[in-house]
């Protein structure tokens, strides 16, 4: 590049070497200092694209104290690229880094470190910091007046300004239509505002400039999903961790779609990957932990949530997942705590409110239960477990042809072993024994494991008369009780 490298001659915590400006083959005694971290363990990425580093408490105060500029640089020996970022301007622009933290640097992907670095290099050197506003003089330099649009775009997006960040990220591509990063993160805002056909044409057009940007192909497949190809989406992730390995966002994502198909191995072993990437990431470890109660694994399941909860105490999806395990041991206190807890952090989260009140229900607190339920079908009217959460509150109160009716809407808008048992429950207590049989038959052959189906059934094959079938039923729900 022009430049003199000189690596450190002793061990300093913060600075790896030293770059001097060089004029025509001689130094100038402008230095400009460099942290490098190499490896793709590294290589984090956020939904944008960008780089995200995680550094700590003392490298950043070391950073912004020290006399010369810093560039801190994030290498990928498996993708031979690496990234740059001022580290001085970026701490002075983000003042909380100084005062509290998290430590986190998100790096501009469209900062590769290469020849055409040499302008900012010189600047750096001579002022201290890099400036990216356009004088009257460079007004012709579209390029770096692309990138100005491009960093204030990220800025918007990272504050939640979206329609800010549209325009800005717009505004780049007018002035260089050729930045790949830029169409990326301009699809993920019409992502973000529910623009999916405009989010899919940005995302083609991304990697239709740069076939190798990975996590191009992970927002597409991203928003496949939402448009509802799971195959386009399965092989977009699929590209995206053949590209790079590393991605642990594409891991995340693929797993999702394991998740739809009900393959909860291969879901486990993606989030297995992306947590051993990012072990930081509070929402894998809470994905996985659904992951685990599916499969039964109780213990694992609530490990994950804890640990979510650990990372983020404020994540309030973690306590209302952990809340399902408490309910499987029967600690409904548990429960309640967990959701209530859950409802002040994430206060829309249907969830929640149906988890609570299963739990007043099984207390005797129709009142309560009642309630939370109301606000859950209010929240989530298209949630299947609120209306079997309501037909127990009505089975409960004696209203058992309306439980069957909320029992039939679950079932409807999912097919279950649980509601199937519950709506031969409800059927039982009308006197309707055949309608309870098959019901429970559907159940069982749903879900083999459905102690209550097999005992809700033995009763109707008693009043039927059918007192092998009933035995068969009760032997079959005494040995599930024994597992």
């Amino acid at each position: 590049m022009g430049f003199l490298f000189r690596e450190q001659s002793k061990h300093d915590h913060g600075i790896d070497a030293q770059i001097e400006i060089a004029e025509n083959g001689k130094g100038t005694g402008r230095l400009i200092a460099i942290q490098i971290k190499s490896g793709e363990s590294y290589i984090r990425h956020n939904q944008q694209g960008d780089i995200v580093y995680y550094s700590d408490e003392r490298h950043i105060h070391y950073w912004y104290k020290h006399s010369l500029p810093v560039l801190l640089i994030i290498v990928s020996p498996q993708q031979k690229k690496a990234w740059w970022i001022d580290v001085k301007s970026y701490i002075r622009e983000h003042e909380g880094l100084l005062d509290r933290g998290p430590y986190v640097i998100h790096i501009p992907v469209a900062n590769v470190f290469d020849i055409k670095l040499n302008k900012y290099l010189s600047q750096i050197a001579q002022l201290g910091t890099i400036h990216f506003e356009v004088s009257e003089q460079q007004n012709n330099d579209l390029l770096l007046k692309s990138e100005e649009f491009y960093l204030k775009g990220n800025r918007f997006l990272d504050n939640g300004d979206y329609e800010s960040a549209l325009y800005s990220y717009s505004e780049a591509i007018k002035l260089d239509s050729n930045s790949a990063a830029t169409y990326n993160n301009r699809g993920h805002v019409h992502s973000l505002l529910h623009n999916h056909q405009k989010a899919l044409t940005d995302y083609n057009k991304a990697i239709q400039l740069d076939p190798l940007l990975a996590m191009a192909y992970n927002n597409r497949g991203f928003q496949k999903k939402k448009l509802g190809d799971l195959e386009g989406a399965l092989r977009d992730y699929n590209q995206a961790i053949k590209l790079q390995s590393t991605l642990d966002l594409a891991y995340i994502n693929r797993a999702s779609l394991h998740e739809l198909a009900r393959d909860w191995i291969a879901a486990l072993a993606d989030y297995n990957k992306a947590i051993e990437l990012n072990p930081n990431n509070e929402v894998t470890y809470n994905n996985r932990g659904l992951v685990h109660y599916e499969l039964g694994q109780h213990t694992q399941a609530l490990e994950d949530f804890n640990q979510a909860i650990d990372l983020n105490p404020v994540y309030g999806p973690a306590y209302s997942n952990r809340s399902l395990v408490h309910t499987y041991l029967h600690d409904l206190d548990a429960v309640i705590q967990d959701c209530t807890l859950a409802i002040r952090y994430s206060p829309e989260l249907a969830h929640a409110y149906n988890n609570r009140a299963f739990a007043y229900l099984h207390k005797d607190l129709l009142t309560e239960a009642i309630h939370d339920c109301k606000k859950a079908l209010k929240l989530a009217p298209s949630l299947s477990d609120v209306y079997n959460t309501k037909g127990l509150i009505e089975v409960k109160i004696g209203k058992h042809i309306d439980a069957i009716k909320s029992f039939q809407q679950a079932l409807k808008l999912r097919p279950d072993s649980i509601y199937y048992s519950n709506v031969g429950l409800a059927f039982m207590a009308i006197g309707e024994i055949k309608k309870a049989a098959i019901a429970c038959s559907f159940a069982i052959k749903m879900n083999p494991s459905n102690s209550e189906a097999y005992l809700i059934r033995h009763y109707a094959r008693l009043k039927q008369g059918d007192k092998k079938g009933a035995r068969e039923d009760k032997k079959m729900y005494d040995e599930l009780l024994k597992k």
